[in-house]
């Protein structure tokens, strides 16, 4: 086992989330230089220490970025468990390549590998509106300017290429955007045409693992124009798609289409084969009830720390189904709906969320065996406001400063004054400061209210 000597447990768990400063992220660097490798702290899902390669967290990274795309939401720390728990290159010193891409498989999307890919295997799979991780050679790095904006993107000396996850935006059809992610940094985006991406993509070597069906537009706004129907791009740049199909013919990438007799009569055969197969399939589920899944979970940016979930309810119904309402509370946060039939799931259902201090959700959506259902704080915490007035003759006081935490803010000519606190900064109860030039310093704990303002007296000094 490697340790890493003066790296504490939480700086490696940080790293791994990518919560560092640019100072952290240098010890770590300079710590695993020598050997390219990071070590993750025990945690409830594995009990040993495990080595990882800085590569293969990227790897991680790359897939889950992929992941999202396809609606699948999965933490930094369940996916390398995941990949732990399958031995999936971890710690090994064979290349990242051998691993890459089993994330996506163990979720069900189908990938396809190409290790010595061309700018024409890039755009077909791109016109076809697929998701790419590539690997680019640290040679052309070196060697190539238009790549040094990616340089410091790579950890540690040794790294010897850089993943990115590259799309297509078709806001404008004429114009198409190619998107390119990277992995170890979420801000790390850059937009480019088409053509200027043909360009820096030119005689570079690296590998691409692409998947095998387009990102649904549902969850990708950028891919608004894309056209599901046909599912592929008809022009790429310079390139129409016929020329891209028959660059990639003449190599053997893709099949002609001119398959002999054999190949049309097996074909004919798999279709008729999966004709019976969809039927009988089609006829079990229709009269086979499933369950459906509601995974209920906090919207951190609305969440306030040190205030946990307690309860609320959620009631669900739909066109064959009555109303039913489901209790949640910590230990509950999935709601399972049972017997939902085929003519069920061509519906939607309509789901109802309350519980205090959360904004309630009114909503339709489309039944389908799994969804997550974010919630969010109401800000009720979030409102401290009233009026100063004068002891001796009640009138109200201007330019009184008040103080909550570190926000201050001065009353107006009428005496009245808010204080908006941030969700991350919000409880129970408030402390509250008031002081002017000239009188006592009031000091009290008050309960943030939407609806109640206080009315506070200052006294005058003798």
């Amino acid at each position: 086992m490697k340790e890493l000597n003066n790296i504490s447990d939480d700086l490696i768990r940080r790293f791994v989330e990518d919560d560092i400063s640019d100072e952290e992220r240098n010890i770590i660097v300079s710590a695993v230089e020598e050997d390219n490798l990071l070590s993750l702290i025990p945690n409830s899902k594995n009990e040993n220490s495990v080595v990882y390669r800085a590569e293969e967290i990227i790897s991680i990274q790359a897939q889950q970025i992929i992941l999202r795309d396809y609606g699948i939401f999965s933490s930094t720390e369940d996916l390398l468990n995941i990949n732990y728990q399958n031995g999936w290159g971890i710690g090994q010193d064979n290349n990242q390549t051998n691993s890459i891409g089993k994330l996506l498989n163990y979720y069900e999307i189908q990938t396809k590998f190409v290790q010595d890919a061309t700018i024409f295997h890039i755009i077909y799979e791109l016109s076809l509106g697929h998701r790419l991780i590539v690997g680019i050679n640290n040679n052309t790095l070196s060697q190539e300017k238009q790549w040094q904006i990616f340089d410091k993107k790579l950890y540690g000396s040794k790294a010897n290429h850089l993943l990115l996850v590259i799309g297509i935006d078709t806001h404008l059809p004429d114009n198409l955007q190619i998107i390119i992610r990277d992995p170890s940094d979420d801000s790390g985006i850059k937009i480019i045409s088409a053509n200027e991406f043909i360009n820096l993509w030119n005689n570079v070597g690296c590998f691409m693992l692409s998947t095998t069906v387009s990102a649904p537009q549902s969850l990708n706004k950028e891919m608004i124009n894309f056209n599901y129907q046909i599912g592929f791009i008809q022009q790429f740049a310079d390139y129409s798609y016929q020329e891209i199909i028959k660059k990639l013919s003449d190599e053997g990438y893709i099949q002609s289409g001119k398959n002999n007799r054999k190949q049309r009569i097996f074909l004919i055969s798999l279709i008729i084969f999966l004709l019976i197969a969809i039927g009988a399939i089609f006829t079990w589920n229709l009269f086979t009830p499933t369950t459906m899944e509601i995974d209920i979970q906090e919207d951190l940016n609305y969440k306030i720390p040190n205030i946990p979930f307690e309860s609320g309810t959620l009631t669900f119904s739909s066109s064959t189904k009555s109303p039913q309402t489901y209790h949640i509370n910590p230990d509950n946060f999935t709601i399972t709906i049972d017997k939902i039939y085929l003519k069920n799931r061509r519906n939607n259902a309509h789901i109802l969320f309350e519980a205090n201090g959360y904004q309630p959700i009114d909503t339709f959506i489309k039944i389908q065996k799994h969804i997550f259902l974010p919630i969010r704080r109401d800000n009720s915490l979030g409102t401290i406001f009233g009026t100063i007035i004068d002891s001796e003759n009640s009138q109200p006081l201007e330019n009184v400063t008040l103080r909550v935490n570190k926000i201050e803010t001065q009353t107006n000519k009428d005496g009245y004054f808010i204080i908006n606190i941030p969700f991350k900064e919000q409880k129970l109860e408030q402390n509250l400061k008031a002081f002017k030039e000239g009188y006592q310093m009031w000091d009290g704990t008050y309960t943030p209210s939407q609806s109640k303002g206080w009315e506070i007296v200052l006294i005058k000094n003798e």
